[in-house]
């Protein structure tokens, strides 16, 4: 999923990001049955990650909108991190590029992969999620209804014309930002 296009060229509208967003349920289900997302930076739009948002309630997004990041040159791997990518060192991480966005509250059953140290930790404190992960191979994660911190089973299987707007929007998406692409 793109970043936002306030944070960079050709990136994802608010208009686009509202159309994905009213689709948390049928991303959750594409993410069930085996499927992979990777989600730039959303959060310098007031509706970004809206679509996790609805699946998790009480997580809170935060980043460069919320107040600025108290320290974007150093970030952590923690032990889940380190399984899922045994070859990255937090010195990559830290000198791959700043971050903007973290998360606070229930992340459900996402797993914590790298923290940092967001707007209201003292300097060095890495507290705060920066990057969230789940659905690994054997490793489950998947966000699911009537967990803690995550919304009741109401309605959690799509309609087929549903997911197929959806994987249709997406599509639509990726043919958008290749064509921006070829044309720079």
């Amino acid at each position: 999923m793109p970043t936002v296009s306030s944070n960079v060229g050709g990136g994802i509208t608010d208009s686009q990001l509202a159309i994905v967003n009213t689709n948390g349920t049928v991303i959750n289900n594409y993410l069930g049955a085996g499927g992979g997302l990777f989600a730039q930076e959303q959060a310098n739009s007031s509706i970004g990650y809206g679509w996790l948002t609805s699946l998790l309630p009480t997580l809170v997004v935060k980043g460069d909108n919320s107040g600025g990041v108290a320290d974007s040159s150093n970030l952590q791997l923690t032990a889940q991190g380190i399984a899922q990518f045994p070859t990255l060192t937090n010195a990559d991480l830290t000198n791959a590029t700043p971050w903007h966005a973290y998360f606070t509250g229930g992340i459900g059953q996402l797993q914590s992969l790298v923290v940092g140290n967001g707007d209201n930790a003292p300097r060095g404190v890495l507290n705060d999620t920066v990057v969230l992960g789940g659905g690994f191979a054997g490793g489950g994660g998947v966000i699911v209804c009537g967990g803690p911190g995550q919304p009741p089973c109401v309605n959690v299987v799509p309609e087929p014309e549903s997911l197929l707007l959806m994987l249709m929007a997406l599509s639509g998406l990726a043919l958008i930002r290749g064509s921006r692409s070829r044309k720079a």
